[in-house]
């Protein structure tokens, strides 16, 4: 089965997608994000996916050769107030571009 991969899983957006998705009756979902903040726990319970996926973990996931369907990335450092680029460029810029590379 074909996955749709969802980047920010945990976030308001990126759940929302989900379910949206799961709503049209599409279950086949990869959740991807850091689930370790409590304070976000409501975006993603009770919603209905595959597997949740640690976003440190992706990497080793695709490498995998997974069946992808859709790759829907909306997971981002949005904190205006972090003021450490290598967070930054960890997260967003590198984190891009190995998605990149796997979806091209």
């Amino acid at each position: 089965m074909p996955y749709i991969i969802i980047t920010g899983a945990a976030g308001f957006i990126a759940s929302r997608f989900a379910q949206k998705l799961n709503s049209q009756g599409i279950d086949n979902l990869i959740l991807v994000d850091d689930f370790s903040d409590n304070a976000k726990i409501h975006n993603w319970t009770g919603l209905k996916y595959f597997e949740r996926i640690n976003r440190d973990d992706l990497s080793d996931f695709l490498n995998g050769d997974p069946e992808v369907l859709a790759f829907v990335h909306l997971g981002a450092r949005t904190d205006t107030l972090e003021l450490d680029y290598e967070v930054h460029r960890k997260l967003n810029v590198e984190y891009s571009k190995m998605i990149w590379n796997f979806c091209t």
